[in-house]
């Protein structure tokens, strides 16, 4: 939220508590696409952040998956979860508690709302062995690490007490910088669901 918004908005009784989480300006920018949005109110056709290339990618993937099997991926959230989206964002610092909860809701969008059902003949337990399962079976080549490293974030820090799980993340997955880790985690997770979105694409419809 702006400053400017809370300043304007909020109860003087109130501004106190909310100032608190002030955020300095100093090497912190909102992308070109918030600035076109929130302050020139221009409609932005092809968003270029990586949080909406990432949700694209999702959307891509999902076209294709239904296009080739006749059935969609992802389910639809439920409408508890209408507002997940949101929640994923690039930390604006680097707390551990921000970086937490953006891997735990990534993880809820691209793992815990994979549709097992579509994954018929996949004998395997979990949706991402299920969906590596599946990809093999009908000859689908794709490389799900960066899936499977957002799950074992979720597991070994977010979700329960951190310990030698979340150790052997360190360095690769995760380091000290968690704004980096998070720009690093979602450009992997788009990059693999771009890939996984042209291997569903009959050879002749493939890029070059």
């Amino acid at each position: 939220m702006y400053l400017g918004d809370l300043g304007r908005d909020l109860p003087e009784s109130e501004r106190t508590h909310f100032l608190s989480f002030e955020m300095s300006p100093v090497d912190q920018h909102i992308s070109d696409e918030v600035f076109k949005t929130d302050l020139l109110n221009m409609w932005v056709k092809d968003p270029s952040g990586p949080v909406s290339m990432l949700m694209r990618a999702r959307m891509e993937l999902d076209k294709a998956w239904r296009k080739r099997f006749g059935l969609a991926l992802y389910r639809p959230f439920h409408r508890a979860d209408e507002g997940i989206l949101e929640q994923i964002h690039i930390p604006s610092g680097n707390g551990e508690s921000e970086f937490e909860a953006v891997t735990m809701a990534l993880t809820r969008v691209l793992v815990d709302y994979i549709d097992e059902s579509s994954l018929k003949g996949a004998d395997a337990k979990g949706s991402i062995n299920k969906l590596e399962a599946f990809l093999s079976g009908n000859d689908i080549v794709a490389d799900l690490k960066p899936l499977r490293d957002l799950q074992n974030l979720r597991s070994a820090g977010a979700a329960h007490g951190k310990g030698s799980k979340y150790d052997r993340l360190y360095g690769d997955v995760v380091t000290e910088d968690h704004r980096e880790d998070a720009k690093r985690l979602i450009a992997r997770l788009t990059t693999m669901l771009n890939e996984l979105t042209e291997a569903l694409k009959p050879a002749d419809d493939r890029k070059e």
